[in-house]
């Protein structure tokens, strides 16, 4: 009788924790530290901003006056890591609290780094 208890307990919390990580999407507040420009062999500084970067089913979503609401494919997601990157030269990548985005075009190249900390975000499933 204990075995099938213990099995029954097993299963549960083998459930539970699946429905925990399911629900467990990456949602982080971001700050730029640096924003350079490399354009005609000249380096600029382009303006900082503040946005949100969050895990939506296959995409990662940016927002801010930079991003402007841009979703990127996801390329790879695990714990504290994130890289997703599309067709038109853009790169974001974060790990560990730090987050480094390229965009290279046919007129630039445009660097970003800077941290990010976790937002609660609520459960939509």
């Amino acid at each position: 009788m204990r075995l099938a208890a213990l099995g029954k307990m097993t299963a549960l919390a083998i459930f539970l924790s699946g429905q925990a990580a399911a629900y467990d999407a990456l949602s982080q507040k971001c700050i730029m530290h640096r924003h350079i420009i490399l354009e005609d062999d000249a380096i600029k500084e382009g303006k900082l901003d503040t946005f949100e970067m969050r895990e939506e089913s296959d995409e990662l979503y940016l927002g801010g006056w930079y991003f402007g609401g841009a979703s990127l494919p996801l390329d790879t997601v695990a714990n504290d890591y994130a890289k997703a990157n599309d067709d038109e030269g853009r790169t974001f990548i974060y790990w560990a609290g730090r987050f480094h985005f390229t965009f290279i075009s046919h007129r630039h190249v445009t660097s970003i780094s800077g941290d990010c900390k976790p937002v609660p975000r609520m459960n939509r499933g």
